[in-house]
């Protein structure tokens, strides 16, 4: 110090002020830290010469936003209504220059037409528990328009009668501190100052050459100046770099972007993480999109919520000339599918409040930043450093748990996903996105590439971790609570037990720093958990060594791709509460619960005190075995987003028709999976046969269904053929299976041709098939190929006959094909009725039998009587109490089969959105082709795709997702 040897010449002097060597000469101060390839010990080496990272207050961990915009005092409060109607968390709100008087570019007096009162708008804020920041630039000194211009003068010694501004004389400590003490306080004290456009070498107020730039200057005397002044509230700046040792000024921003593009966003992920090696840790970009881009938009904030500062922020462009087709800053302005991943991400980033905290404390301690390169922990894999700056294995930790690889390329326009290669260290990890543990061999680790869509962030998790996260992110002010209310999330795999130290403190006040000898001033929770067994795992959650997080905690634990919990108990001192299950979680009740989607167990533990240890002992299902949930985390999800896609454009396989589809089974296997998770309610066996079952073959069979290749499912057909008229096209159609019905729901519904055969009985039966011309006509035949001139329907089988050379003893009629060559239509008729309708409408007989239908089913008994019931729970579910299929008469049977088909073609023309469409142009809309030209329509919650490849979405998630690959 200059206390202890005067030709030192330090740079910051006793009275925390810049020394003489700041003022006046060029001199460097060279140092060499010899430490090889730790990187670690070279950076906590570094921070122990050039000074500790201070700890941010907590709120600054959570959700920033600014728009540079002229808003006014009631706009604001607009502004804060519009986060809480949206469920968008929000901690940091700063008001850009607009906020001062338009005199200058400088400005220190508020804008009275903007904000009459302005204690009033900050009143506002502090209710809302947010911190507020306000933006300065201080280049042009203190204008005579100021408020404060008369005392400024006055403390400076200068004649204000002369109306020339107080200079900007950064090394000038009688200055600086006037500055702050008389000019900004009278502005009301914000929280955070947001030190703007001082930057490089510009030379103002004796700043010496290219030297040194104010940025440093003020960076630090605002980061010091509570410290100054003997106030225990951290100190907190908005503020570019200024130069090594800026990591002791937190936070730090990029300025504004030059280029809103890919290319630019690409570059980012690699700045931000090789900013470690400065041990700058608490850096943001602003993140935006343009109007026209909104996947940029999107991967931008996803990379944002997983960086150190999480800052929304627009530069000017969401008004001006560009106006309507300006840049969105309010997310609630962009479509939905758009919006609906952002707040997810900005959720996800709120919840690891309590991991980015802990995390920061040991940043204080030992200098490593919260976000840093591969190679720090992998510093002789050559494949740690493959990142580059244009995206390029763009990955880094997030913390010491969590690896992050945002994605930087746009999707395809053929299927509406990206892939992405990412490297994994040796060990397991959790792949978070598709649930799955991977194994990245020992010394060189493991490259995996996957297929990522627009919702999708990749994460992977070390396997046997534990993850705090806050429970209810979706609010403002969310960071500003102390960590009272937290989830554990545990992760599989590992080797059985894992351990993490929470840590919390006031998060507004300087006490940390002395909590050696003031340990009330801070808390530490040790958490630790042992799988003792295969269906046991102890949780054990130690008293907190103070109350600064508040005399009570609420606890759940998450366990991670796992069973059902069968039983739970919590013990706290003498006192032991054992947990009943609830399908929804309960405040301060002990409860579990089973989220079959995320395919997690909940306990919610109750309350604890924080003096208390509690240890929670948890009871599985069943053993636990980590590769039967390998791939179902990513198979719900992306079942569900592929139902989604193709629902908004109605082109859901059997989305419209009665009996199941697997596309629709597919997407609620997740919640049957919550269903049956309670142990009471539903026999546990039905559970694990649900997770025993093949969820590959259920995904191909889905896939099929988008492709139009799948056999038809049991159920899918009818008892009967059933004949069906439409007078306008003057044309016949014979339906045997319900998707027949559905496409030609306009049709009149006329008699049954009898019964239908099975594709696997006795006898043997073959398939039915219906074509269509481009004109109007429909033709049924057991031709495997479609006649010239003619197409396939989009039901790949439409029934089933017994061939015409069958022998059997039940009653049976020949099916013929007539045609009538005034209309062009074809008749395929069995009845007596159907070859009267032909001869008396002037058709002749084209083919004399094609097939065999029947008029009772002697033999097929037990078939008939499996339709009836198939037909019976279909009548139920769609609530048809009225018509009866109890009697065992043919005629009941197909009496009730004409009826209910009249019913479901009736409800169908109700409902179809697509009614007024002629079945010539549903014809040209194949599911497996989508020829009609679909430009900008939502899918819901992924992304706008491009023209016509819905379904190639649906099947790119559909086909990988249970491995991503």
């Amino acid at each position: 110090s200059e206390a202890d040897n005067p030709n030192d010449n330090p740079a910051i002097n006793n009275d925390n002020w810049f020394g003489p060597n700041v003022r006046a000469t060029d001199a460097e101060d060279l140092y060499l830290f010899g430490h090889g390839n730790d990187f670690r010990k070279a950076i906590k080496d570094y921070t122990s010469l050039a000074g500790r990272t201070p700890i941010p207050r907590r709120q600054m961990f959570g959700s920033w936003f600014t728009r540079w915009f002229d808003y006014a005092n009631t706009d604001i409060e607009v502004l804060i209504g519009n986060f809480e109607s949206y469920g968008l968390p929000l901690d940091v709100l700063v008001i850009d220059m607009n906020w001062h008087t338009k005199n200058d570019w400088t400005g220190y007096s508020w804008d009275k037409q903007l904000y009459p009162i302005p204690k009033d708008t900050i009143d506002f804020l502090r209710h809302k528990n947010l911190l507020f920041s306000l933006n300065l630039h201080d280049a042009d000194g203190v204008g005579f328009w100021e408020d404060q211009y008369n005392a400024m003068c006055q403390h400076m010694g200068q004649n204000a009668d002369y109306g020339l501004p107080v200079p900007f004389q950064p090394l000038n400590k009688t200055y600086f501190h006037g500055l702050d003490d008389i000019v900004l306080d009278a502005i009301g004290g914000a929280d955070i100052w947001w030190i703007d456009w001082q930057q490089g070498g510009l030379c103002t107020g004796g700043c010496n050459g290219y030297q040194l730039n104010p940025t440093f200057l003020t960076d630090h005397v605002r980061s010091t100046d509570n410290m100054r002044r003997g106030k225990d509230t951290r100190d907190a700046i908005l503020a570019r770099w200024g130069g090594l040792g800026g990591h002791r000024y937190p936070v730090g921003f990029t300025g504004d972007v030059q280029y809103v593009d890919w290319e630019c966003f690409a570059f980012q992920p690699y700045f931000s993480a090789t900013a470690a090696n400065v041990a700058h840790g608490t850096l943001s970009h602003d993140l935006m999109g343009p109007y026209n881009d909104h996947e940029l938009h999107v991967r931008w904030m996803q990379f944002g919520a997983y960086s150190g500062v999480m800052r929304i922020h627009d530069r000017g462009g969401s008004a001006g000339s560009c106006w309507p087709n300006c840049d969105i800053v309010d997310l609630w302005m962009l479509p939905p599918e758009y919006f609906a991943p952002i707040r997810d991400v900005m959720l996800a980033r709120v919840a690891l409040l309590p991991y980015m905290y802990t995390h920061a404390r040991a940043t204080f301690e030992d200098g490593l930043p919260l976000m840093y390169p591969m190679y720090y922990d992998n510093p002789t894999n050559a494949e740690a450093y493959k990142m580059d700056q244009t995206g390029v294995y763009a990955q880094y930790m997030f913390g010491p748990q969590i690896l992050v690889a945002p994605i930087t390329q746009q999707v395809s326009t053929t299927n509406g996903v990206v892939s992405k290669t990412i490297w994994l260290p040796p060990g397991q990890w959790w792949d978070d996105v598709f649930g799955r543990l991977v194994t990245a061999p020992s010394v060189t680790g493991l490259s995996v590439t996957n297929s990522y869509a627009l919702f999708e962030v990749p994460l992977y998790v070390k396997a046997g971790a534990i993850i705090p996260r806050i429970p209810n992110p979706a609010k403002v002010g969310a960071a500003s609570e102390p960590f009272h209310h937290y989830d554990l999330h545990i992760y599989p795999g590992g080797s059985g037990s894992g351990s993490y130290t929470l840590y919390d403190d006031d998060g507004q006040t300087y006490s940390y720093i002395s909590s050696a000898t003031n340990p009330d001033s801070v808390a530490y929770t040790d958490i630790s958990y042992t799988r003792s067994s295969s269906t046991t795992i102890t949780v054990t959650i130690a008293a907190s060594t103070s109350a600064v997080s508040g005399l009570n905690r609420t606890v759940r634990i998450i366990l991670v791709g796992s069973q059902p919990i069968a039983a739970a108990k919590v013990t706290t001192g003498a006192t032991t509460t054992e947990a009943s299950y609830s399908r929804f979680d309960k405040d301060h009740e002990a409860t579990f619960s089973y989220d079959g989607v995320g395919v997690t167990a909940v306990y919610h533990l109750g309350l604890i005190h924080w003096n208390e240890t509690a240890v929670a002992e948890i009871t599985l299902a069943a053993s636990q075995v980590d590769a039967s949930f390998a791939g179902l985390k990513g198979f719900g999800i992306r079942s569900l987003q592929a139902k989604h896609a193709t629902d908004n454009y109605r082109v859901t396989p059997s989305s419209t028709i009665v009996g199941w589809g697997f596309v629709k089974e597919a997407a609620s296997r997740g919640g049957l999976l919550t269903a049956l998770a309670n142990p009471s309610d539903a026999p546990t066996t039905a559970f694990q046969s649900l997770l025993g079952a093949s969820y590959s073959t259920l995904l191909s069979n889905a896939i099929a269904e988008y492709q139009g290749t799948l056999p038809p499912v049991p159920g899918t057909m009818l008892p009967a053929l059933v004949q069906l008229w439409d007078d306008e096209r003057k044309d016949m159609c014979l339906c045997g299976c319900y998707q027949c019905l559905e496409d030609n729901n306009y049709y009149q519904v006329m008699w049954a041709e009898g019964f239908q055969a099975q594709a696997s009985g006795a006898p043997s039966s073959v398939p039915f098939f219906d074509y269509y011309n481009n004109g109007n006509d429909n033709w049924g035949d057991v031709v495997a190929s479609p006649p010239s001139g003619y197409s396939a329907a989009d039901f790949p089988i439409n029934g089933y006959v017994l061939p015409s050379d069958t022998t059997t003893t039940d009653s049976k009629q020949c099916l013929q094909v007539w045609y009538n060559s005034a209309t062009g239509d074809h008749m395929t008729t069995a009845t007596a009725q159907g070859i009267q309708f032909a001869q008396e409408n002037q058709y002749t007989l084209l083919k004399s039998c094609i097939g065999y239908t029947l008029t009772n089913a002697t033999s097929l008994e037990n078939t008939v009587s499996k339709k009836k019931g198939s037909y019976m729970a279909h009548l139920q579910e769609e609530g048809e109490d009225s018509i009866s299929l109890v009697t065992a008469s043919s005629s009941d049977v197909t009496s009730a089969a004409l009826e209910w088909a009249r019913s479901i073609m009736t409800r169908s023309r109700e409902s179809d959105a697509r009614k007024n469409i002629h079945r010539r142009e549903l014809k040209t809309k194949k599911v497996g082709s989508m020829n009609k030209k679909r430009a900008n329509r939502k899918v819901g919650n992924g992304q706008r795709l491009a023209d016509g490849i819905e379904v190639a979405y649906a099947e790119a998630l559909l086909s990988t997702a249970l491995s991503g690959n």
